[in-house]
């Protein structure tokens, strides 16, 4: 009988093995050349106003936290350094966080749009 064990709410389960981290560091690297696309396109956007100003600075602090967080899944992924996984642990609260606020604010920007037009 094999037991399983429960890393509780809110903690990030990082993987092991060779072949995991390998998939890891390839999806990862996919993931930070993606963020990194997406900042060099939200650099050509101008905002005007309030609101664009807001919606612009939460897109490139949500864009720079993925990165970041993707070229840190790619250096666990070769090497796998202790002080990263500590590291990893804390930042994993704030990117559930971000999550957390994209969920919120897609839901109601299609409401809003769904009341005004």
């Amino acid at each position: 009988m094999s037991k399983i064990s429960y890393a509780g709410a809110g903690r990030l389960v990082l993987v092991r093995t060779f072949k995991e981290r390998v998939r890891l560091t390839f999806l990862c690297s996919g993931f930070a050349a993606f963020m990194g696309f997406m900042l060099t396109e939200m650099d050509k956007w101008k905002p005007v106003g309030v609101i664009e100003h807001l919606i612009h600075g939460i897109g490139v602090e949500i864009f720079i936290t993925f990165g970041l967080f993707s070229l840190l899944g790619v250096v666990w992924g070769l090497f796998a350094p202790s002080w990263l996984e500590r590291f990893l642990q804390r930042g994993f609260q704030k990117v559930v966080a971000i999550f957390c606020v994209i969920g919120v604010g897609s839901i109601l920007s299609v409401a809003f749009y769904l009341l005004i037009r």
